[in-house]
């Protein structure tokens, strides 16, 4: 229970709200949050913080407005450093052929992702930039990306992506700049400890062409990644 004289404080709604989501994830979703290890994942990401940060504000409360900028500097560090514990990163880069609205252009891109080691749902962002000549066209992309095991192939992935990709182009571009649905599947397989290949097919829906009727495009993508930690 919080201390009445402590409980306007920012960082102790923080710790309120921490908890609260905690209970509520592992009370309301008991199959999403089944297991032992998930449960206590949950607890160490969002419970550990919440408290160091409760116990900063009371520490610290009523001094000055640099002493509680660093108390912010420092709940912040707090959060991140049991949250990243459990964490997967990882980043990459890919190459491609493409069809419909982006035909005959060649993608060269990177992206960067970051998922709990709990749960298979990661969120990925991506950018592209397609050799048109004269026009440039460049795609940034965020999706959620599915990612599980295939029980018939060691160290093999299959993979789901849905999200938004920006299309990007200057004046005089064969498609127009937009913000489309992207939907994607492919696999993904391991060939070192922390590096996987992937191939993958990603469709972005009704992209605007500059002349004619709005028309899917897809991507046809090859990369490597690698996983960090």
């Amino acid at each position: 229970m919080l201390d009445k004289g402590h409980r306007g404080t920012p960082l102790n709604r923080y710790a309120v709200i921490g908890g609260a989501l905690r209970r509520v994830l592992v009370e309301r979703f008991p199959r999403a949050v089944a297991s032992r290890e998930q449960r206590e994942s949950l607890h160490y990401a969002i419970g550990v913080p919440s408290r160091r940060a409760f116990n900063l504000g009371l520490t610290l409360q009523g001094d000055g407005d640099m002493k509680n900028r660093l108390v912010a500097a420092g709940f912040i560090a707090l959060w991140a450093w049991p949250t990243l514990s459990m964490a997967r990163v990882w980043a990459g880069a890919d190459v491609g052929l493409t069809s419909g609205a982006l035909a005959a252009t060649s993608p060269i891109g990177v992206y960067a992702g970051l998922s709990t080691r709990s749960f298979p749902v990661g969120l990925e962002v991506g950018f592209q930039a397609l050799s048109i000549n004269p026009s440039d066209v460049n795609l940034l992309m965020a999706t959620a990306l599915y990612r599980a095991p295939i029980a018939q192939v060691a160290g093999m992935h299959f993979l789901a992506r849905a999200g938004v990709a920006n299309i990007n182009s200057s004046a005089g571009a064969f498609v127009g700049s937009s913000t489309r649905p992207i939907i994607g599947a492919g696999v993904s397989y391991r060939v070192l400890k922390q590096v996987n290949v992937r191939a993958e097919y990603d469709l972005i829906l009704n992209a605007r062409v500059a002349s004619g009727p709005h028309e899917n495009a897809g991507e046809l993508l090859i990369g490597a990644t690698y996983h960090f930690g």
